[in-house]
C-alpha cells in the first residue's frame, strides 16, 4: 500500500527553498479556505508568531569577538 492509498503524502525536495516553498503554499492554501473573518484573525495570529520567533533568532546570532577555545582572552 502506497502513501496516497493510506491518505499520507510522501514530498521530496532538492533544497531548503523547496521546502519553505511548499510549507508557504500549504499554509496560504489553508487559510484560504477559512471564513474571512477568521482567516485575518489567523494571519493577525501568524505575523506575531513570526515576529516572535524572529526575535527568537535574533538572539542566537554569533558574536562579533572572536571564538576562544583555550580558557584565555584572544587579543
Amino acid at each position: 500500500m502506497t502513501d496516497v492509498e493510506r491518505g499520507g503524502i510522501t514530498l521530496e525536495f532538492d533544497t531548503c527553498y523547496d521546502v519553505a516553498t511548499a510549507a508557504f503554499a500549504v499554509l496560504a492554501f489553508g487559510i484560504s479556505k477559512l471564513p474571512a473573518t477568521e482567516r485575518e484573525a489567523r494571519l493577525v495570529d501568524i505575523e506575531d508568531r513570526l515576529r516572535q520567533a524572529a526575535k527568537r533568532f535574533e538572539s542566537c546570532q554569533r558574536s562579533p569577538y572572536p571564538s576562544v577555545t583555550n580558557g584565555h582572552v584572544a587579543h
